[in-house]
């Protein structure tokens, strides 16, 4: 059985509206620096700009592969 976990950032934006990517390690190390000093930033593609985040946190995804195949 082998386990897989991504990292996800949970962005809340001050218009109620929520943003989840997934991302990997270089993004995780760069983002919260990244969010708190620049105007804008990129994220998977999506250009955000950071006035409008209210707070965003990070949290792992474990999913499991059970190993079998169909």
């Amino acid at each position: 059985m082998e386990t897989e976990e991504t990292t996800v950032i949970a962005i809340h934006f001050t218009d109620g509206e929520v943003l989840e990517i997934g991302i990997g390690e270089e993004e995780f190390e760069r983002l919260p620096e990244d969010i708190t000093s620049n105007a804008w930033i990129e994220i998977d593609g999506n250009t955000i700009n950071t006035a409008t985040i209210k707070y965003f946190w990070f949290y792992d995804i474990r999913e499991e592969d059970s190993g079998e195949e169909a």
